[in-house]
């Protein structure tokens, strides 16, 4: 990025067209937190992808996943706040 900004993210795993995290959590959540979300969204655009896939883990083993899609808006609005705050 312009300015001496640069945005880095790290993917546990790249396949095809799809990134993946994985996070280890006590309790399965309804639906993904809103951290990973805006973190994985992030990791689609450095990687140039265009979906992701959250997968949670708890201690025994169990997994759940969700599948979200790269956001444009959602990616343009993190960024506008980090630039807000490098300003203020």
């Amino acid at each position: 990025m312009k300015d001496g900004v640069e945005l880095k993210g790290q993917a546990d795993m790249i396949e095809s067209d799809v990134i993946m995290i994985f996070r280890s959590i006590e309790e399965f959540p309804e639906s993904p937190l809103a951290s990973d979300i805006l973190y994985l969204n992030a990791c689609m655009w450095i990687f140039d992808k265009i979906e992701g896939i959250i997968t949670y883990i708890t201690r025994d083993g169990k997994e759940d996943s969700f599948v979200v899609n790269r956001n444009q808006k959602m990616f343009e609005e993190v960024v506008g706040e980090l630039w807000y705050y490098m300003i203020y």
